[in-house]
């Protein structure tokens, strides 16, 4: 049990327990019973500090740990019967405040640690990676609407083409083109060849939808006569030389058709089957006979190889993906797609964030950029003065339930940040995670118990291994207790959790 293990240590008056190990002076006579710690009774204070003197902390790492504390709070609260459940937490991370100087300003991890995609800071993104840009100088303060206004192309996120959210699949033709007045275009089609498809007389080859049927061959005259079937059931029947190609094809509208090269003469077939790409044909097979030869048993048979294309999207510059915005496909080069807030145009409204709003981009992980108000005495909007790039980190656990009752509090509401909790509870187990620096809750602890109990804490936190969990008495009320665990740095605070979660684990 933890009792057993936890000892009593006096200091100014005040009786604090410790878990013996785990940091803190003690006294092996004096026992005192274990504190009951469940999702009911308890909260869990999170640092969020996020920089000191101008350095961002790793606070993630003692939100990660601290959910953690909290999962395992509510696992030992589930009785029996198999059965799972996802839980989402979501963690903030900040980047430090940026002043509208009308600059440009490159999402890095620089600016903001812990990103979770590779960021670059040139237009020119390789690979994987994505360029987020903030262009400042489209971004301005609304007196009227006491609100931040950003103009067109604002924000502007950068991809290569190949890793673009409308990036083709492996092996699809894509097709691009201008329209008239000059913008981008893209057709993509799925597409399939093969060569050395061999078949005999009588034998019907099926090809996307159109079928072919050799009715005859002759090596004597290099030709085979073929009955073909077009999607819509109309058929045709055909000669078709080694060495040339014949193409079945159905327009923009459906309407199936068939192109022969010997009688078009001086006409390259590829270029035919690019005419039928730009036009958004939508589905192409190109068919050309390579030889027709005496087989095994005198039979005569037919290689041939073809290639087919399936309309599958079409994407163009201004195409929009929520909101305001839109695609340029092919922008700032050939080779990357830039997805970017519009806001030219009849239809396309103003984009305007206010006090407690913040303006989210179509990302597949969730990132917003928020304003900082400046406010008066009265707490009214009077300007703003720089913005923040905020990170919201879902955290998903899989917890395997072995009853279908569940604790009445989830891990998720059991955490508090250090702001919201501005007094120590009385009916109320508190757990505060990290030091003095990351932690304002600290200030609280201060007020209640005095300097000389919570230096020695610090003195415990610093002594050589760098990490203490400390059992204080609630203040307000004896039958509850302040759980301290902290350590120098974000690493030193994971070990004592983990101390803390295996002797919990012990009970």
């Amino acid at each position: 049990m933890i009792g057993a293990r936890i000892k009593k240590m006096v200091a100014a008056g005040i009786g604090t327990i410790a878990l013996a190990g785990l940091g803190g002076a003690v006294l092996a006579d004096q026992i005192q019973p274990e504190p009951h710690l469940d999702t009911k009774n308890t909260l869990i204070v999170l640092p969020t500090t996020l920089e000191v003197n101008g350095t961002p902390l790793h606070v993630k790492d003692d939100a990660v740990n601290a959910l953690k504390l909290a999962l395992e709070l509510y696992q030992k609260g589930i009785k029996t019967e198999q059965d799972v459940e996802t839980l989402t937490i979501t963690v903030p991370h900040k980047s430090l405040k940026i002043q509208d100087n009308d600059q440009v300003v490159y999402l890095t991890d620089l600016l903001l640690p812990d990103l979770p995609f590779n960021a670059s800071a040139t237009d020119f993104p390789v690979n994987e990676s994505i360029a987020v840009k903030f262009n400042f100088a489209e971004i301005y303060y609304n007196e009227t609407e006491k609100a931040v206004v950003f103009g067109d192309h604002a924000v502007e996120i950068i991809y290569s083409t190949d890793y673009s959210p409308i990036a083709p699949e492996e092996g699809a033709k894509v097709i691009n083109l201008k329209d008239e007045n000059g913008n981008d275009i893209q057709y993509i089609y799925d597409y399939d060849n093969e060569t050395g498809v061999f078949a005999n007389v009588g034998d019907e080859l099926e090809i996307n939808g159109y079928k072919i049927k050799f009715l005859d061959l002759s090596q004597q005259d290099q030709r085979a006569l073929a009955r073909i079937t077009l999607p819509n059931g109309y058929t045709s029947t055909v000669i078709i030389p080694v060495g040339k190609t014949i193409i079945l094809y159905q327009d923009r509208d459906g309407r199936p058709s068939i192109w022969l090269s010997t009688e078009h003469p001086g006409e390259n077939p590829d270029d035919k089957v690019m005419e039928l790409l730009k036009d958004r044909a939508k589905t192409v097979v190109k068919f050309t006979i390579d030889d027709i030869f005496i087989g095994v048993g005198g039979t005569q048979s037919v290689e041939s190889e073809y290639e087919s294309y399936t309309f599958k999207a079409e994407h163009k510059d201004g195409e929009v993906i929520t909101g305001n915005w839109v695609y340029d496909i092919n922008y700032p080069d050939g080779n990357h797609t830039t997805v970017y807030l519009k806001v030219d145009g009849e239809d396309f409204k103003p984009v305007m964030v206010k006090d407690g709003e913040s303006l989210k981009l179509p990302l597949k992980y969730d990132i917003e950029i928020v304003p900082i108000f400046q406010k008066d005495e009265d707490g009214k909007v009077i300007g703003v003065e720089g913005f923040r790039i905020v990170y919201n980190q879902k955290i998903v656990k899989n917890i395997v339930k072995e009853k279908t009752i569940l604790p009445d509090v989830k891990p998720e509401d059991m955490l508090v940040a250090d702001h919201e909790l501005t007094d120590i509870p009385n009916n109320k187990n508190i757990i505060v995670v990290g030091g003095w620096v990351s932690n304002k809750f600290w200030e609280e602890l201060q007020k209640a118990y005095g300097d000389e109990v919570i230096e020695k804490i610090k003195q415990d936190v610093l002594d050589e291994d760098g990490k203490a969990v400390e059992f204080l008495k609630n203040p307000y009320n004896p039958d509850y207790y302040i759980v301290i665990v902290a350590g120098r740095t974000h690493e030193e605070t994971k070990q004592a959790i983990l101390e803390l979660i295996e002797e919990l684990d012990k009970a």
